[in-house]
């Protein structure tokens, strides 16, 4: 089978935390809120997100591109 035309991924560039920001502490340092979740990689690593959900289905009808303007968690 052939993902031709299908997405294949999904890139949540940031997210403003509001919950379990001590665990997400713990996993990415003491810093300011503002700097756990900026940027894919420091996302995934405060949400312990890893490989293990390659192949997830997703629901479709979220939109493609969002974000909240002038929200200071969004990475540059």
């Amino acid at each position: 089978m052939t993902n031709k035309g299908r997405p294949a991924a999904v890139l949540i560039r940031a997210l403003e935390p509001l919950k379990g920001i001590e665990g997400m502490r713990a996993r990415r340092g003491d810093r300011p809120d503002v700097q756990l979740t900026s940027g894919p990689a420091r996302l995934c690593q405060a949400l312990e997100i890893d490989r293990c959900f390659d192949g997830d289905e997703l629901a479709v009808t979220a939109p493609w591109r969002f974000t909240v303007r002038g929200s200071r968690y969004v990475s540059r």
